[in-house]
């Protein structure tokens, strides 16, 4: 078993945020006629240009340069497209979903990285709608013109699908959704006379590292065969649905409140999703039930002390260990205990308070005792959950670029 410990490279995640300055938008395409609901559609919003001199001087650091590990940068110009494709909703019901896919011209054989976006607290950064200063306007282009194709899904709640509520921390949906954009993105590579190398790269952060690895966890498992997984980095994802519940159900002080409304909203989920369907005055105390069941998630106030917001028979229920339904359903969303065989890259942040770092310790350790074969883990230190993500980005370009 190799484990891998890497060092923080702040010169490097720094300089890569300014790369990301220099990338223009071009032009504005017209929309691609529709081709109906059961077929996967692009369409060409912008064109990017990245300069291959900024890259290289800029993406390096006296340990690390670029130019040491791609000699030769062969896309400067990165096309924009917006995706839709077919998936299903929580209830297996086929729905039209869509994402964002980003394809560096005159590039070969492109290999392909499957990103998965973080929790969104406005509908506007889904992936497709390529709102200005999000993560992945300010770095897709960047990635891409190293001679990937990315794409990002949407998720269910967001973009086409901004009709229905987002299904927070689903491992079910989430992954299924980015199944579905990845054999889309097949289908239209094709279509565009692109040769995909068949590499496939999985990434995420916060809702998307946990995303990340529900989606490895599917196709490697369930399509042993299909999927050419080279490499995967997961940063900041909660993993252990389980032990998250319980740490956050026996606090009785104030914590980060931003945790306390996403914990809500992984509740709020799980009860609808897997149709445990319990009224919500049964899992949170008044007036936050009312709040919980008429507003959206991040117009809610909840209280910073989680005993204020959960109710006492819930935790009763999960600590005596009688709420079968809901520990069950922690269980089946539960992602850190199995044993992938790819190369796997964790990331999280010692000051994260947004994801308990528990999410981080448990699944390392599960993933040693379970003979993960090449587990590289890396603690960011000296970062928050937001302030960690730049790490995150030049560690997994790196982790992919040494991983072809």
């Amino acid at each position: 078993m190799k484990i891998c410990f890497r060092k923080p490279n702040y010169v490097l995640w720094a300089s890569l945020f300014v790369i990301a300055l220099f990338a223009n938008a071009c032009r504005q395409d017209k929309t691609t006629p529709p081709q109906g609901k059961e077929k996967p559609t692009m369409e060409l919003v912008r064109e990017i240009t990245v300069s291959k001199d900024d890259i290289q001087r800029r993406l390096s650091s006296p340990n690390q340069r670029i130019s040491d590990i791609l000699p030769i940068i062969n896309s400067l110009l990165v096309k924009v497209y917006k995706v839709t494709y077919p998936t299903t909703d929580i209830d297996g019901q086929p729905i039209t979903a869509s994402g964002l896919m980003l394809i560096p011209n005159g590039e070969e054989n492109p290999s392909l990285i499957s990103f998965q976006h973080g929790t969104l607290t406005d509908p506007l950064g889904a992936p497709s709608l390529y709102t200005p200063g999000t993560l992945l306007t300010n770095y897709g282009p960047i990635v891409a013109a190293l001679g990937y194709v990315v794409i990002a899904p949407d998720f269910l709640g967001y973009g086409s699908t901004s009709n229905i509520e987002h299904p927070y921390q689903h491992a079910g949906t989430l992954a299924s959704a980015t199944k579905d954009m990845i054999d889309a993105t097949k289908i239209l590579l094709k279509e565009k006379n692109i040769n995909w190398d068949g590499k496939l790269y999985l990434s995420g952060y916060s809702e998307g590292g946990y995303a990340t690895m529900a989606a490895y966890k599917l196709l490697e498992q369930k399509y042993p065969n299909q999927y050419n997984i080279r490499a995967v980095t997961c940063g900041a994802g909660a993993y252990d649905i389980t032990n998250t519940a319980k740490y956050v159900l026996s606090n009785n002080k104030d914590i980060d409140t931003f945790f306390v409304q996403t914990y809500a909203w992984t509740l709020t989920t799980i009860n609808r999703a897997e149709h445990i369907n319990r009224p919500l005055n049964q899992l949170f105390n008044a007036p936050y039930d009312t709040e919980l069941a008429t507003k959206p998630i991040f117009k809610t106030v909840v209280p910073a002390n989680p005993t204020l917001l959960f109710s006492q028979p819930f935790k009763d229920g999960i600590f005596n260990g009688t709420d079968h339904q809901f520990l069950n359903a922690f269980e089946k969303n539960n992602l850190y205990d199995w044993t992938p065989q790819r190369p796997i890259l964790l990331l999280h942040a010692d000051g994260d308070k947004h994801v308990p770092l528990l999410n981080y310790y448990n699944t390392v350790s599960k993933f040693i005792s379970n003979g993960v074969p090449h587990l590289s883990k890396d603690i960011i230190v000296g970062k928050d959950h937001p302030g960690a993500i730049p790490d995150y980005i030049v560690r997994s370009v790196f982790f992919f670029l040494t991983n072809p």
